[in-house]
């Protein structure tokens, strides 16, 4: 589908140093062949743990807030969208095991085709970050930062030491949602 799109994440050697060694959230870094990026590798305490195509590179950056003018084909149609805030994370601990509720609203702009399918848009990036996240979390990689939002979610750190941060996202069931919103008030500069 989009295989082919270099979509692969920015990351800053210091970002990637502090993240390797701290406690919090684990990183990644882009991919690349001779000629092209291919997508990004996922970090777990510093080890390489899994590489991520150019589609799941594309969500981990809808996610984390840093998607700028990402074009994605759906059907007859070609939408563009934007993301420059990290997605919500809730922690459902109601369920068991607990789930993680990730939301994000991303600015989508319809290039050509009908909006009608921006509905199959919404229903395929859901499928695929949650597949995304489900497949990181099998390595324990928390790149999004979700055992934090769990600490938070205990009343001392003596509840939450049962579980070490980085190895509760190996426990967690996710729930995605992501909607593409078009029409807010985004603007977009063009050359006249």
């Amino acid at each position: 589908r989009n295989q082919n799109t270099p979509y692969a994440p920015i990351t800053e050697l210091w970002d990637f140093v502090s993240q390797s060694s701290g406690t919090t959230e684990d990183s990644v870094l882009p991919i690349a062949t001779e000629d092209t990026l291919s997508g990004m590798g996922i970090f777990h305490k510093g080890v390489m743990v899994a590489e991520a195509d150019s589609e799941k590179a594309m969500i981990y950056k809808l996610l984390s807030g840093t998607a700028h003018s990402i074009s994605i084909k759906m059907e007859t149609s070609q939408f563009n969208l934007t993301n420059r805030k990290k997605a919500k994370v809730n922690l459902n601990r109601s369920t068991f095991p607990p789930t993680a509720e990730i939301s994000a609203e991303i600015d989508t702009r319809l290039i050509y085709g009908t909006q009608d399918d921006v509905i199959k848009l919404e229903a395929y990036l859901n499928t695929l970050a949650t597949d995304f996240l489900t497949e990181c979390s099998s390595f324990s990689a928390d790149i999004l930062g979700i055992g934090n939002v769990a600490r938070a979610k205990y009343l001392t750190e003596a509840d939450f030491a049962p579980h070490n941060s980085r190895e509760f996202v190996k426990v967690l069931n996710y729930s995605t949602s992501i909607l593409p919103i078009i029409g807010r008030n985004t603007f977009y500069l063009q050359n006249f």
